[in-house]
């Protein structure tokens, strides 16, 4: 009886390291506005003998003395030389990565965000007039999100650089052919406005100013305003006697326009009544507004017999056309057989 081994499978991932060059390097300046690298063809061949998922998704690692800093990515082509990647600059840098430094790169599969939290660095990228719709425009040039990184979002020929400060699930997530609910934080330069010194308010009197104050006629409310008169000013008031010579005293300091006597252009002396007008004046505002009114009812009038006037030689003008001109045709018909 043959007795039959349990069969294993090995899974076996793609990881390979390679000397990472900025894309420009390979004339994919393009690819600085999001985060797909460009892989040699070896790595095209090798992944498609492997059982991966797609898309693919990469795991960027890279050794250094403060520890392993990693981010995660997708690929654009399969395009460069053979030991060498080109990946977007702002990636090089999250990584600390130099021109021809080694990165390794591993296939890894993520689930689907469901949220990312970010914050710009600066307050300008506040400025913009919608920033959460630049910012998903942006995001439809990259695969995943991972907690940690810095983002490069170009806008108006300026850049600015976000960070990306949570990711659900895990920390790291796919965000392609998803819904995302995407969160802002401050910026990372934003000062919280300081509270204005609070007004001290002034001390409450105390009783012997508001007896003294009350001998005067005047009451005081605790915030130390004055908020009536004098009793005697009030009686005055209730009176009418403050109030009526505040009018006399407005009046007679009023000047009175109008005042000086008439001369006729021709030097011709005044007539009798143009005479007496001019010597007496108005004596007062009311006077005034009176012969204001008269004067305006006076004009009102001219300007009506005026319009009828015109009225009348424009419809006279009229008729007076209307009969002068001939009328075509006008004469009575005649055959030519004899009556």
């Amino acid at each position: 009886m043959q007795i039959e081994k349990p069969c294993t499978h090995i899974h076996i991932r793609f990881e390979k390291s390679y000397r990472c060059f900025p894309v420009s390097f390979h004339n994919k300046g393009n690819l600085e506005n999001g985060d797909k690298i460009v892989l040699p063809p070896s790595a095209l061949d090798m992944l498609a003998r492997l059982q991966i998922e797609y898309p693919m998704l990469f795991k960027l690692s890279h050794v250094t003395r403060q520890g392993t800093h990693v981010t995660h990515c997708g690929v654009m082509e399969f395009s460069a030389q053979e030991g060498r990647c080109y990946i977007p600059y702002w990636m090089m840098q999250n990584l600390l990565l130099k021109e021809g430094s080694i990165v390794k790169v591993k296939n890894i599969s993520l689930k689907k965000a469901t949220y990312v939290k970010f914050r710009p660095q600066t307050k300008d990228f506040l400025d913009i007039s919608n920033p959460k719709a630049v910012l998903e425009k942006s995001l439809r040039t990259y695969s995943c999100m991972t907690k940690g990184d810095q983002i490069c979002i170009p806008y108006n020929d300026k850049k600015y650089y976000i960070d990306v400060l949570e990711v659900r699930p895990n920390g790291v997530a796919s965000i392609i052919e998803t819904d995302v609910s995407i969160d802002f934080a401050p910026p990372a330069d934003y000062v919280e406005p300081t509270p204005k010194d609070a007004v001290s308010a002034p001390a409450p009197p105390t009783k012997e100013e508001e007896e003294a104050k009350e001998e005067d006629g005047v009451s005081v409310v605790s915030n130390g305003k004055e908020v009536k008169k004098k009793v005697k000013d009030i009686a005055a008031l209730e009176r009418g006697e403050h109030k009526n010579k505040k009018q006399e005293e407005e009046e007679a300091s009023k000047p009175i326009a109008f005042t000086g006597k008439g001369h006729r252009l021709d030097g011709k002396p005044l007539k009798k009544r143009q005479l007496m007008e001019s010597s007496s004046g108005p004596k007062n505002n009311s006077e005034l507004k009176k012969l204001a009114e008269a004067r305006r009812k006076r004009m009102a009038a001219a300007a009506e017999a005026r319009r009828k006037r015109n009225a009348a030689k424009q419809m006279k003008t009229t008729e007076r056309k209307n009969r002068s001109r001939e009328v075509a045709f006008g004469g009575s018909g005649r055959t030519l057989e004899s009556s």
